[in-house]
């Protein structure tokens, strides 16, 4: 037997460690597809404005390098891009909070990180830039495992939320960009794990930790130093953290209130009852009472008949026995007499013959002799046995009425000798009213005992309920189905004023996590307030109110939502492949949109993850409400950019997770969308096509086909390219740098073009690059004297050449000197708007 559990014992442990293995296995499976997603076709894609911003500051650069109202070559136009050894963190941290508007955490990181791929006097790699997000993103995989084994302890949950990170399109979307968001997530996570553990302690009425509480407060202000926006989870931290404790308060005070409705529905119910058992007791009593004294009177009629029956019998009797005594004692008399004078005869003659011999013998007042003392004794025992005769006689007479008169108390009879069926009716009767008087008085004992069991019953339970804090907040009793399943729904178990009580003594343990944070955000302050009212953010600021402004923040925060999973290739330039993944993704949505309901609602009904399924979701939907809230109040439309979503991004991951552990434990999954039964199969099935698809949405992201960048200058180069064999004159308007990042990747794209078309050869690449000029009109307050200073740096130029205008602050059309406006068409390209001048004339 002992050997027998030792192998059952290794078999568990054996067990446990391939399946802890496993689990550590397809972690890192998760992990190697997240990378190999992430660095596949990496530098593929054009750098954006917002790239350029994190290249030159990373580098300690500045945009103000770049000369302004005059034709620069593109060398001088990418000189910001070169790497310089001589600049340090301190010029990165400068020039970033001189003319950015974002903290220096990132940027700081990503200076020593390019160094590692960066020569002296060359343009900075784009591959190298972009691989350290690619990292931040990379960790997010396991960091994400963890925050969901702390949240819902739960293995399966921890592997799904890893699987769909590392293919979901939103997160390689914001990895293969060399900019913070995947840093800013990291640190998001983070928050996450430390709001989880502090409901956990506040729950369990325990103050924070102050290692915990130091923790979070050092990353919520390193990740307000990553990303200003970062406070918004903070907000929405803060939001979900109120919210619960004034839902658990209400919740409180309702099962109070619950409590006291049922308590006092408990105590009209017992009384209810005991009133019902008052007089169901006084009912049988009066009908014992009544039954007996109708059972009285028939007996005591019984018994007066019977006792006139006995008494006419007893004087019968008394009669017969008294004659019969009287001629006993007439004979006895007569007997006696007889024998007296048989005896006086025979004394007589005694005496008389004594007398004769007396003078023989005389005697004077001596013994008797032996015939005298004969005649006394026989004299005597004549006397003595007729005495003994009587007293016999009167013993026996006294017996038979004692006799009698204890037979009356058993049976009602004054005396006589009852019959056998008088008898028997007297002893049944008799047998009737001890089991009455018994029944009642075993009644009495079993409802005293009842009464004493439940009584030490409640006791016990009224025990328990303290010891459990109300848990079950009963006042004696047993509760119905009804009952129990109104207490099941009683998941708070503290009152409103423990909750209270304990929520102040917990805010002297974030004492250090605000202070913390608070410290972390107002050294920001300054910089973020110059930053955030400049030209920066501008464009994402609504000017007018009209209807597709009212109504394209909604659509733009669905997709958003909705391509945090899925995103087929939707920006496909070959427009019916574009159809038929827009197709497909409805119908794909319309079949997933019931489960992940169906999953959320059974998820809210599990008492075990009832709490961090609200906690996140209430995430999710504090940060929808402060998304709009800056968008229709404020007017700040942050839908506009979906790298912002990042705040709640991990919030979405974990809640997805928990639907689809949910889904895969199901036999049979049924989605039903307007009360049809679509596509009815297993939950693991469900799950499987539900990852796959995430698999497809994640390639698609990767081969540019779905979360294109914003601008697409590589599209511009080409059309130049085809459309222009003259020299050729880009020329913009300059607000802020973001104007000098658009032509940095109008730039880039042609060197890069230049270069395949050269094959690296540096004489052909200088011979392209020569015959490209740029030009940044510093924007003046009238649109006039910026057409002007234009028409001046042109006419410094030789003629022919062909002028693109971008992204030009004057309306298009404009007359420009000795130039002619091509009135071909052209394709729209994200990010630009352009129009081509042919000019000819070269002024004298």
């Amino acid at each position: 037997m002992r050997k027998f559990n030792q192998d059952i014992h290794q078999k568990i442990v054996n067990f446990w460690r391939r399946s802890l293995h496993s689990q550590w296995l397809l972690l890192l499976i998760w992990i190697a597809i997240a990378t190999c997603l992430r660095l596949t076709n990496l530098d593929g894609k054009p750098p954006w404005t917002d790239e350029f911003s994190t290249l030159v500051f990373s580098l300690g650069n500045s945009f103000q390098d770049v000369p302004l109202d005059r034709a620069i070559a593109p060398e001088i136009l990418l000189q910001p891009l070169q790497f310089n050894v001589n600049t340090d963190i301190n010029h990165v941290v400068d020039n970033l909070l001189t003319h950015s508007n974002h903290p220096p955490v990132y940027f700081i990181l990503t200076h020593w990180w390019m160094q590692l791929f960066s020569v002296e006097g060359e343009l900075v790699s784009l591959w190298g830039a972009r691989s350290l997000s690619v990292i931040f993103g990379v960790v997010s995989i396991p960091a994400i495992y963890g925050l969901a084994r702390l949240a819902f302890h739960s293995r399966l949950v921890g592997q799904f939320a890893t699987a769909i990170m590392a293919v979901s399109p939103y997160g390689i979307y914001l990895a293969q960009e060399a900019r913070h968001y995947t840093l800013a997530i990291l640190f998001v996570i983070a928050s996450f794990c430390c709001l989880t553990i502090s409901i956990r302690h506040f729950q369990q009425g325990q103050s924070l930790p102050i290692f915990t509480a130091f923790i979070w407060g050092v990353v919520n202000s390193l990740g307000i130093a990553t990303h200003y926006f970062f406070t918004l989870t903070l907000c929405a931290e803060a939001m979900v953290l109120i919210s619960l404790f004034f839902f658990e308060e209400g919740r409180s005070k309702k099962q109070e209130g619950e409590r006291k409705k049922l308590m006092d529905t408990q105590t009209s119910t017992k009384e209810g009852r005991g009133n019902k058992e008052k007089e169901r007791r006084k009912n049988l009593m009066d009908t014992q009472t009544s039954s007996k004294e109708g059972r009285g009177n028939k007996e005591e009629a019984r018994r007066k008949n019977l006792m006139d029956t006995q008494t006419s019998s007893k004087e019968g009797r008394g009669n017969k026995e008294e004659a019969r005594r009287k001629n006993l004692m007439d004979t006895q008399t007569s007997s006696k007499e007889g024998r007296g004078n048989k005896e006086k005869a025979r004394r007589k003659n005694l005496m008389d013959t004594q007398t004769s011999t007396n003078f023989q013998n005389p005697v004077n007042c001596g013994v008797l002799n032996p015939e005298e003392g004969r005649g006394n004794s026989v004299d005597g025992g004549v006397l003595n046995s007729e005495e003994g005769r009587g007293n016999k006689e009167e013993e026996k007479r006294k017996n038979l009425m004692d006799t009698q008169t204890s037979t009356n108390f058993k049976y009602p009879i004054d005396g006589g000798v009852l019959n056998s069926k008088e008898k028997v009716e007297s002893e049944r009767e008799n047998r009737g009213e001890v089991r009455i008087k018994k029944l009642m008085e075993t009644q009495t004992f079993t409802k005293e005992g009842r009464g004493n069991k439940e009584e030490a019953r409640r006791k016990k339970l009224m025990g328990t309920q303290t010891s459990t804090n109300f848990q079950n907040p009963v006042d004696g009793g047993v509760l119905n189905s009804k009952e129990k399943d109104n207490f099941s729904s009683f998941k708070v178990k503290k009152s409103s004023k423990f909750y209270l009580h304990t929520l102040i003594k917990s805010l002297a343990s974030l004492y250090i996590v605000i202070l913390g944070t608070l410290a972390g955000a107002l050294v920001w302050l300054p910089f973020w307030k110059n930053g955030y009212s400049s030209e920066l953010t501008k464009w994402i600021s609504i000017s007018d109110g009209n209807l597709k402004s009212l109504l394209s923040p909604i659509f733009q925060f669905l997709a958003t939502g909705i391509t945090m999973l899925f995103l087929l290739p939707i920006e496909s330039p070959i427009f019916p492949i574009a159809i038929m993944a827009a197709v497909v993704m409805i119908l794909f949505f319309i079949w997933l949109f019931p489960l992940l309901i169906s999953g959320t609602i059974n998820c809210l009904e599990n008492s075990d993850i009832n709490l961090s399924i609200i906690t996140f979701a209430g995430v999710i939907l504090a940060s929808t409400l402060l998304f709009f809230g800056f968008t229709y109040i404020f007017g700040i439309d942050l839908t506009r950019g979906a790298r912002y979503s990042f705040v709640y991004f991990p919030a979405v991951i974990i809640l997805v997770a928990t639907i689809l552990a949910q889904i895969f434990e199901r036999q049979f999954v049924k989605s039903k969308f307007l009360n049809l039964s679509i596509c009815t199969t297993t939950g693991k099935k469900a799950v499987i096509l539900i990852w796959l698809m995430a698999l497809l949405s994640g390639l698609t992201v990767v081969s540019n086909l779905g979360y294109q960048k914003y601008y697409r200058p590589d599209l511009l180069v080409s059309l130049i390219q085809k459309k222009s064999d003259k020299p050729i004159v880009i020329a913009t308007t300059h607000y802020t740098h973001v104007e000098t990042g658009e032509l940095m990747g109008i730039a880039w794209n042609m060197r890069k073009k230049f270069q395949q078309k050269c094959r690296k050869e540096s004489i052909c690449q200088e011979k392209h690059l020569e015959r490209v000029k740029f030009i940044l009109v510093e924007q003046k307050n009238d649109r006039k004297n910026t057409v002007n200073s234009l028409h001046k740096i042109i006419n410094r130029l030789e003629y022919p050449f062909d002028l693109w205008l971008v992204n030009f602050a004057s309306n298009f059309n404009i007359a420009v000197e000795n130039c002619q406006v091509d009135k071909g068409e052209f394709p729209l390209i994200d990010g630009y708007k352009y129009q081509l001048y042919h000019c000819h004339y070269s002024g004298g």
